[in-house]
Parts: C-alpha cells; sequence; structure tokens
C-alpha cells in the first residue's frame, strides 16, 4: 500500500493562499443599443409635364390657342436670357449681332438698308439706330449709292468680321445646348409647326 506522499510547509501555503484569493469579478457585457432607423432620402421633385403645371396654374388653360402662345413667350424668353448674356459679353445686343449678321454675310459688296431691315427677326428694330451702334463701335462702315444718294449701302468692317468669327461659333454651341436633346425629326416637325402659327399672324400684321 503506498504511502501518501507529505508536502512541504511552502507547498502547502501556497495552496492555502491561491484558495484565499477572492474570484476575479466577471465584467457585465455592454447592452446593445438598436440601430436607429435611417429616413429615406427624399424624392426628387416631379418635373413639369406641361406649361400648367410649370407656373403653378390651377386652372387648365381656357383655350389651347392661349396655352401655345404663352408656351411660344416662355420658350422664347429662356433661350433669349442665355443669349443677352453671351452677346453682353463682346459689346453686343441681340439685335445688333442680327444686323451684324446679315451685313457680313453680304460681303464686300455690301447690303442696303432697307433689306436689312426686312431681314431682321425683330419686327421693331430700328435699323437706322443698330446700323448708327454699329458705325460709332467701328464694326460697319456707310457708303452712298453713285446713283442714287437715298440708297445707302452697309459694309462690314475687319473688326465686324473679325468679332462675328469669335461670336458666332459660341451662338452656335448655344443653340445645340438648348436644342440639342430634341431629335431632327423633332426640330423640323417644330419648325413646321411654328412658321404654320407664325404664317397666319404675319399675314394680319401685314394688313395693318
Amino acid at each position: 500500500m503506498r504511502k501518501p506522499v507529505k508536502h512541504s510547509a511552502p507547498a502547502k501555503a501556497a495552496n492555502t493562499a491561491k484558495a484565499a484569493m477572492p474570484a476575479k469579478a466577471t465584467t457585465p457585457a455592454k447592452a446593445t443599443t438598436p440601430a436607429k432607423a435611417t429616413k429615406p432620402a427624399p424624392l426628387a421633385p416631379k418635373p413639369p409635364a406641361n406649361l400648367q403645371e410649370e407656373i403653378g396654374k390651377k386652372q387648365p388653360f381656357e383655350i389651347a390657342e392661349q396655352e401655345a402662345y404663352l408656351n411660344i413667350l416662355r420658350t422664347c424668353s429662356h433661350a433669349a436670357r442665355e443669349f443677352a448674356v453671351l452677346f453682353r459679353d463682346h459689346g453686343l445686343s441681340d439685335p445688333q449681332y442680327n444686323a451684324l449678321r446679315i451685313v457680313g454675310s453680304a460681303g464686300d459688296e455690301g447690303i442696303r438698308s432697307e433689306t436689312i431691315r426686312e431681314r431682321m427677326v425683330g419686327l421693331d428694330s430700328d435699323v437706322t439706330r443698330l446700323v448708327d451702334r454699329l458705325q460709332e463701335a467701328r464694326l460697319v462702315v456707310r457708303r452712298r449709292c453713285q446713283n442714287d444718294a437715298r440708297c445707302v449701302y452697309v459694309t462690314a468692317t475687319p473688326s465686324g468680321r473679325a468679332l462675328l468669327k469669335r461670336v458666332q461659333p459660341k451662338a452656335d454651341a448655344l443653340h445645340r445646348e438648348q436644342f440639342g436633346h430634341m431629335s431632327r425629326a423633332d426640330l423640323d416637325v417644330l419648325n413646321r409647326l411654328l412658321f404654320s402659327a407664325r404664317s397666319r399672324v404675319s399675314s394680319r400684321t401685314r394688313e395693318r
């Protein structure tokens, strides 16, 4: 029969000290906070589908002709605003640029003042004053006809032609930016409809 092993005094003291040590306190688990519910992103405003929605009109237009007229005005107002900025940056107004293009397209022979008036887009343009301003800016020159002193020809100067070369590409680019989202077929239809609408109005204007 095996005799029990006697422990030495230091071993007994170590065992006693271990038994006397208090157990380590366990750290309580942190309570998990519930995740905050994320708010859904606000929906983008729905783009207007017609002029009535665009201007916030509560009731439909009384007649379709009125809506068509206001649509033309609204479109022209938006488009003309950007061109006004472009021309102003080059010291011109919209009618002045129109007149300068007409004069520039005539070449060295020039063009009569009456013809400029006929070709202007704006019906109320004061051609005499427009040419005065262009001449003061040294963009055009006037000369009298040899056979008829009442006839005046207007010709673009080298400075006028140089200005046209700078502005015209920018104007063409702006045209494409404004209406480039439309197909060529849609643009053809739009131009045809606008001309058709204008033909009746222009005939009434000539009668008056």
